[in-house]
């Protein structure tokens, strides 16, 4: 673990060693481990708005994922979001499949998945493992 500080605050950011499994567990495909490691109780996609609607959705994506996320402050690291600015540009970045999708996939406990598909403001779905991740209407690249 190594610390890194970013708008006064200081970061616990993880090593090459402790992101491997991320890596590691995922593989090419269009089920949702394409994106995350088949590690977690639950998992969703969300579609990113884009435009005027691309702020407020960020916004509760984050707000979501800062309930669930108290005890691990540096994953705000591994937050790579295509056009976005991102957090810390040394921390160890992870390539997960083509990256071209106009939405996200998420992987925690089923409470965060569930705080996701209530969220007015997020267009969320749930995903098991194995169903193909692309929400309905959109393509997989």
């Amino acid at each position: 673990m190594v610390r890194q500080a970013r708008d006064g605050r200081t970061w616990r950011i993880g090593t090459e060693q402790e992101v491997a499994w991320i890596a590691d567990g995922t593989s090419a495909g269009l089920a949702i481990t394409a994106a995350i490691p088949p590690v977690f109780e639950a998992y969703a996609t969300l579609v990113r708005p884009g435009g005027e609607g691309q702020e407020q959705h960020d916004q509760a994506v984050l707000a979501r994922l800062s309930e669930y996320s108290a005890a691990q402050a540096w994953w705000l690291g591994y937050l790579d979001t295509g056009p976005d600015d991102i957090v810390f540009p040394r921390a160890p970045m992870v390539t997960l499949y083509a990256g071209d999708d106009d939405w996200t996939c998420v992987g925690g406990p089923a409470g965060l998945v569930d705080r996701l598909l209530r969220d007015p403001e997020l267009q969320a779905r749930q995903v098991a493992l194995g169903q193909d991740a692309t929400p309905p209407g959109h393509r997989s690249f």
